[in-house]
């Protein structure tokens, strides 16, 4: 009788450690999921941006459009790293959020783009290319640390809107 007792108990602790690291390995997923994501908005943001420095500012409003679209998808995107809390750190939370924060400010409720915030849409897409992130510049799919390092140095290079006026 002790044997079985023995036996079952290691039985159901390896379907136990199975369990935990099946769970954890699809938390890692989606975290790498998200991130990618997250990726691929910045970059369609400096896109339309580059795009209108291109066609000298012909329709401003479109960077407005993408960017109301591109923070959404972001948002919903940075709330599936938040669940995979298990496997993600509090500091990276914190830098995606001030990240996307950061740039919900440049959005607008009106379609019309003055002069000074098409300065600032133009030093926006500079800061996201000197960082790696733009059309045409490869990103590190998967590699969640990468992702976490190019979080890292937007927030600190992303200028609030706001202080300039």
């Amino acid at each position: 009788m002790k044997n079985v007792i023995f036996y079952t108990s290691i039985v159901l602790n390896i379907v136990l450690i199975i369990i935990v690291f099946f769970v954890y390995s699809r938390l890692d997923s989606n975290k790498e999921i998200a991130s990618n994501e997250i990726q691929h908005q910045l970059i369609e943001v400096e896109s339309v941006i580059g795009e209108q420095m291109q066609l000298s500012w012909r329709n401003p409003e479109l960077v407005t459009r993408q960017l109301d679209k591109s923070l959404k998808i972001m948002r919903r995107s940075f709330e599936l790293i938040e669940k995979s809390s298990i496997a993600v750190n509090k500091s990276d939370i914190e830098v995606i959020d001030s990240v996307l924060g950061k740039l919900e400010l440049y959005k607008k409720a009106e379609s019309q783009v003055e002069p000074q915030e098409i300065d600032r849409f133009e030093m926006l897409s500079a800061t996201l290319r000197k960082e790696g992130v733009g059309q045409g510049i490869p990103i590190t799919v998967n590699n969640y640390d990468a992702f976490i390092r190019k979080m890292k140095a937007l927030d600190y290079k992303i200028e609030n809107p706001l202080d300039k006026k």
